[in-house]
């Protein structure tokens, strides 16, 4: 499983789309501009609304781990005091 977390603690209205630039929401961007994988399920830590995880399903991981890095830090805002991490985990 790929592990997608997004997190920017402190700050309880964390608003990924907006720190990404996009319109649809993260799980239609990332199944939208990548092949071969699929949405599982999201989560987050301490069940607090500073951080996000989505879980992903891919064939081909660590390949899929690549080009999910590249979407994500391509569209990232600058300005943006969001963090990301990307991980093959275990759910």
């Amino acid at each position: 499983m790929i592990k997608l977390h997004f997190f920017d603690y402190g700050n309880y209205d964390l608003d990924i789309e907006k720190e990404l630039g996009i319109q649809n929401d993260v799980i239609d961007f990332v199944t939208d501009n990548i092949q071969n994988i699929s949405f599982d399920s999201t989560d987050n830590e301490f069940d607090l609304e500073d951080n996000w995880i989505f879980w992903f399903k891919s064939d081909s991981e660590n390949e899929t781990l690549d080009e999910l890095n590249q979407l994500i830090s391509s569209r990232i805002r600058n300005e943006s005091t969001m963090k990301y991490q990307i991980t093959i985990d275990e759910m």
